[in-house]
C-alpha cells in the first residue's frame, strides 16, 4: 500500500506543517465593519484548523482605511488598533496546530464605492 502524501508533514520555510492540507483565503463576511475580527470569525478559522488543515490563509485583508476595501465587512489591517484582534485570531489557529498566514489585498477595480466612499480606479477600463 502506498503512503498518502497528503497526510505527510512538510517543511515550508522555517515551519513544519503537520500535513499538506491548506485552507485557501475565502471571504467569510464574519468581520466587523471596521475590519476587526469577531468571535464568530475566530471560531470559524479555529474549527478549520481543528478539522485538520495545517495552514490557514486568512481571507483578503485590506491595507488602508480608505481605498483598498473590497466589501463592507472585509478583514482589515490598516491600523494598530486591529493588531490585537488579528493576534487573537492567529493564536486560535495556532492553538489547533495550524500555521496562520494572512492575505494582504487591495480591492482595486473590484472595490465598491459603498465600502470606500470613493469611485474605484484601475489602470484599465477592462473588467
Amino acid at each position: 500500500m502506498s503512503e498518502n502524501m497528503l497526510l505527510k508533514p512538510i517543511r515550508v520555510g522555517g515551519k513544519t506543517l503537520r500535513n499538506r492540507m491548506v485552507l485557501p483565503p475565502m471571504e467569510t463576511r464574519l468581520n466587523m465593519p471596521n475590519g476587526n475580527v469577531t468571535p464568530e470569525l475566530i471560531d470559524y478559522y479555529a474549527a478549520r484548523a481543528a478539522g485538520g488543515a495545517s495552514m490557514i490563509i486568512v481571507e483578503n485583508t485590506f491595507v488602508d482605511g480608505k481605498e483598498s476595501r473590497s466589501s463592507l465587512i472585509s478583514s482589515g489591517l490598516y491600523s494598530d488598533h486591529l493588531i490585537a484582534g488579528k493576534n487573537l485570531l492567529a493564536e486560535a489557529i495556532q492553538d489547533e496546530g495550524a500555521v496562520a498566514v494572512i492575505q494582504l489585498s487591495h480591492g482595486g477595480r473590484q472595490a465598491i464605492a459603498a465600502a470606500t466612499g470613493l469611485q474605484p480606479v484601475a489602470p484599465s477600463a477592462l473588467e
